[in-house]
């Protein structure tokens, strides 16, 4: 049988994937993901029950509901996952292209190697952190113009779809 702790390690783990990817592909990603596992944490902190020593070594059993049971980070964990794959593939609507303008360029070093990002701003949607591919990156610099295909999710936000540079001539 799994340990309770392996489970939580992957939900915890899951979280954090899901929370990059909604970062990479959803126009203001990262204050949506800090708002969802801020929310669901403080509803972890509310649902939660402590357990009482003098019953569990009394009686040797849990009586507390599973629900009660759960540590606030896993609250926060499966909130961070449902509200991102839902921010991700809850698309409606037909894709649309806007025009967004490269605000900053930085390559970011880690064990998996060299990742090239570029903040790309909208007026009017707002700022997207986007992995791009190395050839993209470099051929972009600081106010390029890049056309995005972008589609609405099912909470109003807007997931990118493709990133194409643009002729800046």
């Amino acid at each position: 049988m799994v340990s309770k702790t392996y489970i939580q390690i992957s939900l915890y783990g899951i979280a954090i994937w899901v929370a990059f990817s909604v970062d990479d592909n959803v126009f203001n990603g990262f204050e949506y993901i800090a708002l969802v596992s801020l929310v669901c944490l403080l509803i972890g902190l509310i649902v939660y029950k402590r357990k009482s020593p003098s019953k569990v070594f009394l009686e040797g059993e849990e009586h507390r509901p599973f629900l009660r049971r759960q540590v606030p980070f896993t609250y926060a964990a499966s909130g961070v996952i449902l509200a991102g794959v839902t921010a991700l593939y809850g698309v409606v609507g037909e894709p649309f292209e806007i025009i967004g303008y490269v605000e900053q360029k930085r390559q970011s070093r880690g064990k998996g190697g060299i990742t090239h990002v570029l903040d790309i701003k909208h007026e009017l949607y707002g700022v997207i952190r986007s992995r791009t591919s190395e050839k993209l990156w470099l051929s972009q610099s600081t106010g390029s113009p890049l056309l995005l295909k972008i589609q609405r999710n099912f909470f109003g936000q807007h997931v990118i779809v493709s990133v194409k540079a643009l002729d800046s001539k």
